[in-house]
């Protein structure tokens, strides 16, 4: 039996099988981990390792030849058998008339059969030449293209081999499309997450809101300066954008590009700092630019309280037109403990009722 298995299957079929295995179990038990995403690439990868194997494993087997011999063996047989038969009518039926052109009618002559036939071939001929077309076949059958001898297997181990082989490819593809469909739910599960998401792309927008609803209230308590960055950093990949209040954070120490591979990055987010000569002094301008994707925004601790009165008034007008920010702006506020409680209270309930996540980074808000 494991002869069989190893002849339909080779190493390639059983390495298939045990790197989809292994794959699936990987996946499970990741689940259960709360970083799961590194294990989710070497599943993905094991998922793809494995159906490449399959496929290979598939084509190995196409090229697997029936073995004939019992065939051929029962057709030459056969073949012998009927020429018995037809040289035994011959001579059963003994010796056959034939008339002359100067015999008189009525007259004529016995003659035995085998002279009238004329020169004979001999039986054996035959048989041969119907072994050397069956020979013929089964070395078709049983050789390669380029002239190497080809695996051949009975008919029943033939179906066993191309069943199993079928059957390991499409447990292979159920393994991979299973293996890719949780890690990318999880993945769009997590997107919204602002401690649990992984992997940034600049996917955002109104579907993700309903596949990934995150919480509009994060506080980052205590972050460092190069926390607070890599967190704007990751927001901008994300494809969403920010008004970030505070001065531990500069537009110089962000490379905030929607895109990243390595220390290349593509398709930059431009930022704007409030105050500079270029930038139009304006909240209306900015408030604007945050909201439809367009630009991240810092505004200094010096004009952070006019910055978040302006916001929460338009926030609140956008409010009673219900209306909602489509990709998850961002109101990142490091002012310390010195900001009017009130007017974040109104702030949070205007950031509610419009879809903007209000991040607070004070150690003394519970």
């Amino acid at each position: 039996m494991m002869r069989l298995i190893q002849i339909c299957f080779g190493w390639h079929g059983m390495g298939s099988a045990l790197a989809w295995i292994v794959a699936a179990i990987f996946c499970l038990a990741s689940l259960r981990r709360p970083r799961r995403e590194r294990a989710f690439a070497v599943a993905l990868g094991l998922a793809l390792l494995g159906y490449g194997l399959a496929c290979w494993n598939s084509a190995w087997v196409g090229e697997v030849r029936l073995d004939r011999t019992d065939e051929i063996r029962t057709a030459q047989e056969a073949q012998q058998r009927l020429l018995i038969r037809e040289e035994q009518a011959r001579r059963d039926a003994g010796e056959s008339t034939v008339r002359f052109a100067e015999d008189a009618p009525g007259e004529s002559v016995s003659v035995a059969a085998y002279r009238v036939a004329g020169k004979q071939k001999r039986a054996v001929g035959k048989v041969d030449a119907a072994s050397a077309r069956l020979a013929g076949d089964a070395l078709r059958d049983g050789a390669t293209a380029d002239g190497e001898a080809a695996v051949t297997l009975k008919l029943p181990e033939y179906l066993l081999a191309t069943r199993l082989s079928r059957i390991n490819r499409l447990l292979a593809g159920l393994v991979l499309f299973g293996v890719f469909g949780v890690a990318a739910g999880d993945y769009l599960r997590r997107f919204n997450q602002p401690r649990e998401s992984y992997w940034p792309l600049p996917i955002a927008g109104p579907w993700m809101k309903t596949v990934s609803p995150g919480p509009l209230l994060v506080n980052l308590k205590s972050a460092s300066a190069g926390e607070l960055a890599a967190f704007l950093e990751q927001v901008a990949r994300k494809g969403q954008t920010f008004a970030y209040f505070g001065d531990r954070v500069k537009a110089s120490d962000l490379s905030a590009n929607r895109l990243r591979l390595g220390r290349w990055g593509i398709w930059p987010l431009r930022l704007l700092t409030w105050g500079q000569p270029a930038v139009p002094r304006d909240w209306d301008f900015l408030v604007d630019a945050v909201w439809f994707g367009r630009y991240g925004v810092f505004i200094s601790a010096a004009d952070g309280a006019p910055g978040l009165s302006a916001f929460t008034e338009r926030l609140a007008g956008r409010s009673a037109l219900r209306a909602t920010a489509a990709a998850l702006p961002h109101l990142v506020c490091d002012l310390g403990s010195g900001v009017d409680q009130d007017l974040l209270k109104r702030l949070r309930r205007r950031c509610q009722e419009t879809g903007v996540r209000l991040v607070l980074v004070e150690p003394d808000l519970p």
